[in-house]
């Protein structure tokens, strides 16, 4: 097992992990990157730049820490996750866990779809039942004063 540190600048946000957890993800391009027999030149500071986003970044490395996706702020699209996943070249076993994370984000769509529509239907039934209260009163009103002219 590598201690090794590595430091990684994705998009400016400076990651530092380990060469241990990077090799979990068992990333085409990042192994290519850190491998010193690749003709990649090592940078002067030590940190390699990859303009990527950041935040993909960040839930990758969750990923090979953790073995499945954890994102702090929100959740992230997995579109572009999956976009990310190609650009490094990931691993069939995070290709998985990013698959099973996708599917799940789309349940919780789909889910939230027939909430609203439920919510919707409930309105406009509510709406018609007082717009029917509405012709009620007005009748009644209507009466009401037709029938206090007559007996006046």
């Amino acid at each position: 097992m590598s201690t090794e540190r590595i430091q990684l600048n994705v998009g400016g946000t400076v990651f530092e992990t380990t060469r241990t957890t990077i090799e979990k993800l068992n990333s085409g391009y990042l192994n290519k990157l850190l491998d010193s027999k690749s003709g990649f030149q090592q940078p002067k500071d030590h940190i390699w730049f990859i303009d990527r986003d950041p935040e993909c970044f960040r839930v990758i490395l969750n990923i090979a820490r953790y073995g499945e996706v954890v994102s702090y702020n929100r959740p992230i699209n997995s579109d572009v996750l999956a976009k990310e996943a190609d650009f490094y070249l990931l691993g069939s076993e995070v290709i998985a866990i990013i698959l099973r994370y996708a599917e799940a984000e789309r349940a919780k769509e789909d889910q939230s779809v027939t909430l609203l529509r439920s919510i919707l239907s409930a309105t406009r039934e509510s709406i018609r039942e007082l717009q029917l209260v509405k012709e009620a009163t007005q009748d009644l009103v209507r009466g009401m004063a037709s029938q206090a002219y007559w007996t006046s």
